[in-house]
């Protein structure tokens, strides 16, 4: 019986991801000008505190380009 439960609510909570994305992660990021991408580069650099430009980019498969930009 508990184990339902568990299920239920974990799928429910799963469901809920979607609508938490649209109504609060993709807002969060328009008001800051943040840029999704500039939130994942800056996690590596938490993980690993240095790293090439060139290895974030790949790591997180953004072109040359686009990394310069996101630096800039």
């Amino acid at each position: 019986m508990a184990g339902d439960i568990r299920d239920r609510t974990a799928d429910a909570l799963i469901a809920l991801i979607p609508l938490y994305y649209k109504n609060v992660m993709r807002h969060r990021h328009a008001i800051t000008g943040v840029q999704i991408a500039q939130i994942h580069t800056l996690g590596v650099l938490m993980k690993y505190k240095s790293m090439p430009m060139s290895e974030i980019g790949s790591s997180l498969y953004i072109s040359r380009p686009y990394m310069t930009r996101l630096a800039d």
